[in-house]
């Protein structure tokens, strides 16, 4: 739904992370609407189509991000990590980009801003990434800007590379004939369709009712716990694995001593807490205020 394509074509929108997993869809999804659009990213080299204009630069730091909202209408922040290294970390990326963020808009007299969260978990512990995004978000709350904030579930597209599911994958191959299930895969998750998150990332944009300061919980109808997860991705893929229930402390032992599989370590704390720990939230802000029915995981994995 479309409903002020007319000017499009004016407003500049700066997509933060617009390279990245779920930003080159949004940015893909904007250009065709045919609104002029700047992706701001830390590697140029990273899913770039020729003709797409971009700002390369460290989120991190104030001056590169106050210099790429010249002439800006809307920013877009999509920015998020999962795993830290020796020069991103949880609280740099997600708190200090997005005040970076903020202070920028102001100095620019950008008043439109949307910024992509996540579901915290239940029950959360504040560990590192949970405080960090908690801290980013009350950061956009205080902002006095006209924002817009999305808390998204984990992702899934058609693609069982993509998203939760693609996670999933990769931990397979990592630990087979074995399919690691912390606390028995018993944590409820529910993943939400790529292209409904970027559908209600443009109708934040299209549509001036969602920039009044408002907050909204994106989520599939579907709940599934992570177990099923597993089975789903081991029917699709035709991997044959035992489960094994890990207890948590166990995984979380292995995170800190850096067992790994190749270069990439199996698990990392802040990983196992999205897992063993319910990832839901009450009501449909999807349908209730996007007007958008939520696409069933089945539907896209198995076409039915």
């Amino acid at each position: 739904m479309v409903l002020f394509q007319e000017s499009n074509q004016n407003k500049r929108i700066l997509v933060f992370g617009g390279l990245g997993s779920v930003g080159v869809y949004v940015t893909n999804k904007l250009r065709s609407l045919g609104y002029q659009v700047t992706v701001f990213t830390k590697s140029h080299h990273r899913n770039r189509g020729d003709d797409v204009q971009t700002i390369v630069g460290d989120i991190q730091y104030d001056e590169v991000v106050n210099t790429s909202m010249e002439n800006i209408d809307v920013v877009i922040n999509l920015v998020g990590i999962l795993r830290e290294s020796s020069n991103q970390t949880f609280y740099g990326v997600h708190v200090d980009g997005i005040n970076n963020i903020i202070s920028a808009c102001k100095n620019n007299n950008v008043r439109r801003l949307i910024c992509l969260s996540g579901v915290t978990p239940m029950k959360s512990d504040l560990n590192p990434f949970s405080l960090s995004k908690s801290q980013a978000e009350k950061a956009v709350l205080n902002s006095d800007l006209d924002f817009t904030l999305l808390r998204s579930s984990m992702v899934f597209s058609s693609d069982i590379a993509f998203g939760i599911l693609g996670g999933i994958a990769k931990s397979l191959a990592m630990t087979k004939p074995f399919a690691i299930l912390p606390k028995g895969g018993k944590g409820l998750f529910q993943p939400i369709f790529i292209y409904d998150l970027v559908e209600s990332i443009v109708r934040c944009v299209e549509d001036p009712k969602f920039s009044n300061k408002n907050e909204y919980n994106l989520c599939g109808s579907e709940v599934w716990s992570y177990k099923d997860l597993v089975h789903l991705v081991k029917d699709v893929s035709n991997i044959s694995a035992f489960n094994i229930s890990v207890h948590p402390k166990i995984l979380e032992h292995v995170s800190k001593i850096g067992f790994k599989s190749g270069n990439s370590s199996i698990v990392t704390r802040t990983e196992l807490a999205q897992l063993v720990m319910d990832n839901r939230v009450e009501g449909d802000d999807l349908l209730d205020y996007f007007n958008i029915d939520s696409t069933p995981l089945t539907k896209k994995i198995f076409n039915s």
